[in-house]
């Protein structure tokens, strides 16, 4: 059983997956890795900001960014969630860390500045709705970002398109699908096409940011 599979079973991931992935963010800088441009994006932009990180992992990425005032960091695993706590205890702002899952019961304790989710958006479940759900946790002009892989070929396009006929519903996680089902409460305010999707994935993929409009 892989740790994808133990997840969506509700259970635990595996110790030797979460403590090497730990090993590998303690004393690297993550400023080289392309899997992390929308967190350094965010942090470059805006000041003084609140955060939620839907799939925090280990949340090593955190000890980098200069601007945050506070994070709320998710995720399915509680054991990502004590290497978060473990990798981030010396940092100076506010954390919370919470159990949980991204669906349409998703829910944060207090609206934020921005909400990503987390380096691998094409995992989550994206629909209008969701969307639109998550949004209710953003404040006016707060951010949600989002990573999509991007079928960068005809032939891996139709690919997508012979799996959604089979499966009888929208693969939402592609980028050219994406676009369709962004909620009207929201709008791309910035589209970063970022290669690879991680260091050890070769496929492209593009960093939504989408702009809350309303309150």
């Amino acid at each position: 059983m892989n740790n994808k599979q133990r997840i969506e079973e509700g259970k635990e991931l595996d110790d030797t997956y979460v403590n090497d992935y730990k090993d590998s963010h303690k004393n690297r800088d993550l400023t080289y890795k392309l899997s992390y441009t929308s967190y350094y994006f965010i942090d470059s932009l805006l000041t003084n900001y609140s955060i939620a990180d839907i799939g925090i992992g280990t949340g090593g990425v955190f000890k980098s960014l200069k601007n945050v005032k506070k994070l709320i960091g998710v995720d399915a695993s509680q054991k990502m969630l004590d290497s978060s706590d473990e990798l981030l205890k010396d940092t100076s702002y506010e954390k919370v860390f919470l159990q949980g899952y991204y669906n349409e019961d998703f829910i944060l304790p207090e609206k934020v500045d921005v909400i990503v989710l987390g380096v691998y958006g094409s995992y989550f479940p994206l629909s209008s709705e969701i969307l639109e759900h998550t949004a209710k946790f953003l404040n006016k002009d707060g951010f949600l970002v989002v990573t999509l892989h991007t079928p960068d070929t005809l032939y891996k396009r139709i690919g997508v398109i012979i799996k959604m006929l089979m499966r009888k519903k929208p693969i939402t996680q592609y980028e050219f699908i994406f676009e369709q089902y962004i909620p009207k409460n929201m709008e791309i305010t910035v589209k970063i096409a970022k290669y690879p999707t991680t260091i050890n994935n070769p496929e492209k993929g593009i960093i939504y940011f989408l702009k809350k409009l309303d309150d």
